[in-house]
């Protein structure tokens, strides 16, 4: 060491006032010279934080997550409290409540949005997902990269919290509500597809989109969500938020849950060919692959083999089928009715998200605490909702086990 023998004689050997001074210029020559030693002692290292979350996959009907069954709770933010708790993405606050309710997965969608549709918070910047020009429009070849660096900032403070992100990739309600040139509409400035908000001019929006596979400008804006959110490990896909509204060729579209589907209908190909594109795109950046669900409503869309999930829009827990089967948007709910369906849907085997929509501040609390509490043995109407042979503890891994995960 720099304490050796061969160090402490030269150093002892400095007298009187000038020690300091010696020692100043010795120890910089005993270290060139590489005196036992001598080199600097690297720093002991900086605690770190939790390894990232084990990528979630599907087995027959389940969540995996390393090999053990996760019970995959999700809460979505939307819509009471916004713009404060940073719907369409979700904020540190509600994260922070979601990891303390052992709650273990929310919903955030990537749109793409306007700032006339999602202004953000008072002082935050817009969820403008394209560049805008000058004059307000978008420039559909010129991506926000801080609204794709936000969204990736929001998936990384996630995994801190332990918590998986559903992305939701195209919203079909943007394109509903944001129409095409010439269609009635109610918010036309929301849809940055819509020819007349981006300076291309071109037409990319409304319901009729749906009915055809995606075009150059969908395909650029799905494979940009999946190269800056991909990556983590935390992350699933939603092809898009209510995609049961489209319009096929048979001139079918639905507008709520559950949709009538009649053996003439013609099945759109722009849900099989948006997962072909998260795959490829997963695959060129070398990410793995991550699950990616659809809440097309359409039986043979979601028996399809090429879909991981079946996400729905109801009010009830759902039976299950051959895939995971999610709630990730239901009416508006009491507080009692959303802790009956979350515990029916655990004891079908399938999943139930709580959707806050109007429920305020203490009662989204409570609620968030309730279910991410420990079987208790709940009922509903004196009857067991946590039967001896539905899925349990025994074999899930309970929410607050799921930071020793990985």
């Amino acid at each position: 060491m720099c304490g050796s023998r061969q160090g402490r004689s030269l150093l002892t050997s400095a007298k009187g006032s000038d020690l300091v001074r010696r020692q100043a210029l010795l120890f910089p020559l005993l270290i060139a010279l590489g005196l036992p030693g001598c080199a600097k002692r690297p720093r002991a290292p900086s605690p770190s934080g939790p390894p990232p979350l084990p990528v979630i996959v599907a087995q027959g009907n389940r969540f995996f997550a390393a090999g053990r069954d996760v019970r995959l709770q999700q809460a979505i933010v939307c819509c009471t409290g916004h713009p404060e708790n940073g719907w369409p993405f979700v904020s540190e606050s509600q994260l922070r409540l979601f990891r303390d309710a052992n709650v273990n997965a929310t919903h955030i969608r990537t749109g793409p949005f306007t700032r006339h549709g999602e202004p953000g918070e008072p002082g935050a910047p817009p969820f403008d997902t394209y560049e805008p020009a000058e004059d307000g429009r978008y420039d559909l070849v010129r991506f926000n990269d801080a609204f794709w660096t936000r969204a990736a900032s929001v998936v990384r403070l996630a995994d801190r919290y332990r918590v998986y992100v559903e992305v939701d990739l195209v919203d079909h309600w943007v394109r509903q509500h944001g129409c095409p040139e010439g269609g009635a509409c109610d918010g036309a400035q929301i849809d940055p597809w819509n020819a007349r908000n981006n300076v291309q001019g071109a037409e990319h929006g409304g319901l009729e989109i749906f009915s055809r596979a995606p075009d150059a400008v969908h395909e650029a804006f799905v494979r940009k969500a999946v190269a800056s959110l991909g990556r983590y490990s935390n992350v699933i896909f939603s092809t898009g938020n209510e995609a049961f509204k489209f319009r096929a060729a048979s001139g079918r579209g639905c507008q709520d849950p559950p949709c009538e589907v009649r053996p003439s209908d013609v099945h759109s190909p722009w849900e099989a060919e948006v997962v072909r594109i998260v795959r490829d795109e997963l695959a060129r950046r070398g990410y793995g692959p991550r699950l990616i669900g659809s809440s097309s409503d359409d039986p043979e869309i979601e028996r399809a083999p090429w879909l991981d999930y079946i996400i729905r829009h109801r009010g009830t827990a759902q039976d299950p089928e051959a895939k995971p089967v999610t709630v990730n948007e239901h009416p508006a709910l009491s507080a009692p009715e959303v802790f009956v369906q979350v515990w029916r849907a655990r004891s079908l085997g399938t999943y139930f998200g709580y959707f806050r929509g109007p429920h305020d501040d203490a009662t989204w609390r409570d609620t968030l605490r309730r279910i991410g509490a420990e079987p208790t043995e709940p009922h509903a109407g004196g009857r067991a909702l946590h039967g001896a042979n539905t899925p349990g503890p025994s074999r899930e891994t309970p929410m607050a086990s799921i930071a020793s995960i990985g």
